[in-house]
C-alpha cells in the first residue's frame, strides 16, 4: 500500500493553505541566502540559444579545487537519486547495510531490486564478518536521522574493513558543509577504489531549486559510473550558477556555520522554555520530542501544518532545520499556541501522570492554588471525564456565541480519597469508564 507524502501540497489541499504560504523545516538546507546571482542569470541568458558545455570543465575544475581532489574524481548528474542509481548498477548492488540515511532515496534501492538490511547500532559495533554477502554499507554523515557526525578516523576504520572483505563504503555528506567539512572523506578516494562520497547543492546553499548532485571516488570508479550514464545535459542556467557560488565559497560557509549555530543555540533556549524535551545534533537541525507536549509524531506534524510549517518525522520525534531568526521566532509562537491549548496541556498533564508513582496532593506552587477549597488534592488538574455533561456536577455556559462545559461548581475530583482512588485505578489500567462508574457509586 502506497503512503501519500505529507508536504505542502498535501497539507494545502488538507488545510486551503496555499502551498507557498508553509515555512519548510523539514528541509535541512542552508538558512543563509547564498550570493546574489541575478546577474550571473542575466548573463548566462544569452547562452540559452546554444548548447550547454556537455564536459563541464569549469564546473568541475572549481568543485574539485574546493574539496582538494582531481577533476576525475568528480561525476556531476542533474539528480542526486540518478547518481544512486547509477551506484547500484556500476557496483551490482544486491544486498547492502544501511544506517541512517534519507528515508528519500531508499526506493531507488527497492526499485532496483537491491536488499536493505538496515543497521541502528554503533558503526564500529556493526558485525560485518557475521553477515550475509553483501556489497556496500550505506550512511549519512551527519546522521540525517541524530544529527550526530562521524568522525573521520571512525570512518577511515570502517573503510579498511570493508576494503579487505571487498565491499564499499557510500557516504552521504549533504549536511557536512553546514557541520563540519574536515570530517568529509572525499580526500579518501585517491587511496581507496570502494569510497564513493554524495553531496548536492541544495542543501549547502539552501537552493532546493538547483538540482546538481555529484558524487565523488576513485579514478576508476567514476569511469564505471560514466560508462552506464545516461546522455544528460547540465543546464546552462545550472552551470553558470554553480560556477558562480563554487568561486569561492569557504568564507560563506564559514559564515553559514556561524549562523546556524547561533541559530541553533537560540532555538534551543526557546523551545525548552515551552517545556519541550529537545536533543541537539552536529548538524543544522534539532530533534524535540513531542511526547513532552503530550502528543505523537503524527499529531504534532498536523497541528503545525495547520499553522503553516512543515516538519520532519523521524521516528518518535520530529526534526526541525535551522532557518533565519524571523522564521524561527514563527515556529515558536506556533508552538506557544499548540502548548497553550487546553487539550494538549491535559494530555501533557495526563502522560506526566502516568510516569508518577504517588498522587500528588496539594500543589501550593500553582499560581492558581486552590480553585476549588483549601488543601485540596491537585492529582487531577484536568479532569479525566471532562466533558461528563453530567448536571450534577457541572454546567454548560455561554461565552463568545458557544457553550463551554464547566466545572467551576465541582470539586469531586480534588477529594484526597477519591483522588487517590482515581489514581491506582488508573495506574491499574482501568478504562475511564469503569473510573466514571465507580466516582458515580460514591456521590
Amino acid at each position: 500500500m502506497s503512503v501519500e507524502k505529507k508536504d505542502e501540497y498535501y497539507f494545502a489541499k488538507k488545510f486551503g493553505i496555499s502551498p507557498s504560504e508553509f515555512l519548510d523545516f523539514s528541509s535541512y538546507v542552508n538558512p543563509n541566502p547564498p550570493p546574489d546571482f541575478t546577474w550571473v542569470i542575466i548573463e548566462a541568458s544569452s547562452e540559452l540559444f546554444r548548447n550547454p558545455d556537455a564536459t563541464c570543465e569549469e564546473l568541475k575544475r572549481r568543485i574539485s579545487n574546493y574539496w582538494g581532489i582531481k577533476e576525475g574524481n568528480l561525476l556531476l548528474s542533474n539528480s542526486f537519486s540518478g547518481i544512486i542509481r547509477l551506484a547500484i548498477n556500476a557496483m551490482d548492488l544486491r544486498k547492502v547495510i544501511v544506517a541512517e540515511i534519507h528515508a528519500d532515496y531508499v526506493p531507488d534501492f527497492k526499485i532496483s531490486g537491491c536488499e536493505i538490511i538496515k543497521w541502528s547500532g554503533e558503526i564500529s559495533e556493526l558485525p560485518l564478518n557475521n553477515l550475509e554477502e553483501f556489497q556496500a554499507v550505506i550512511l549519512s554523515n551527519p546522521s540525517i536521522e541524530s544529527g550526530r557526525l562521524k568522525n573521520r578516523d571512525e570512518l577511515s576504520e570502517l573503510l579498511n574493513k570493508l576494503f579487505d572483505i571487498g565491499a564499499y563504503l557510500i557516504v552521504d555528506e549533504r549536511l557536512i558543509e553546514l557541520s563540519n567539512p574536515s570530517q568529509s572523506l572525499s580526500s579518501k578516494v585517491s587511496k581507496f577504489e570502494n569510497l564513493l562520497v554524495l553531496n548536492s547543492l541544495s542543501n549547502s546553499f539552501g537552493i532546493l531549486g538547483l538540482p546538481l548532485g555529484y558524487a565523488i571516488a576513485s579514478e576508476e570508479l567514476i569511469e564505471e559510473l560514466e560508462k552506464i550514464k545516461p546522455i544528460e545535459l547540465i543546464d546552462v542556467l545550472t552551470q553558470a550558477i554553480a560556477r558562480y557560488l563554487f568561486e569561492n565559497p569557504s568564507e560563506y560557509f564559514e559564515e553559514s556555520r556561524r549562523i546556524i549555530e547561533e541559530e541553533k543555540r537560540w532555538l534551543k533556549f526557546s523551545l525548552e522554555s515551552l517545556s519541550i524535551k529537545v536533543f541537539d545534533s552536529d548538524a543544522n537541525f534539532l530533534l524535540l520530542d513531542p511526547s513532552s507536549l503530550g502528543l505523537s509524531p503524527s499529531e504534532l506534524t498536523e497541528a503545525l501544518a495547520r499553522e503553516g510549517i512543515l516538519v520532519r518525522e523521524s521516528g518518535d520525534l520530529i526534526g526541525l532545520g535551522v532557518r533565519k531568526r524571523e522564521e524561527n521566532t514563527k515556529l515558536i509562537t506556533s508552538l506557544e499556541k499548540i502548548v497553550n491549548r487546553p487539550e494538549n496541556l491535559s494530555n501533557k498533564w495526563f502522560r506526566d501522570l502516568e510516569r508518577r508513582e504517588e498522587p500528588i496532593g496539594p500543589r501550593t506552587s500553582c499560581p492558581y492554588y486552590p480553585c476549588h477549597f483549601e488543601s485540596q488534592d491537585c492529582t487531577f488538574c484536568f479532569c479525566p471525564f471532562y466533558p461528563c455533561e453530567n448536571e450534577a456536577f457541572g454546567d454548560y455556559l455561554e461565552k463568545e456565541n458557544r457553550k463551554i462545559w464547566s466545572c467551576l461548581r465541582c470539586s469531586v475530583v480534588h477529594e484526597s480519597e477519591v483522588a487517590k482512588e482515581l489514581f491506582r485505578m488508573m495506574k491499574e489500567g482501568k478504562t475511564k469508564e469503569e473510573m466514571w462508574e465507580w466516582l458515580l457509586s460514591q456521590t
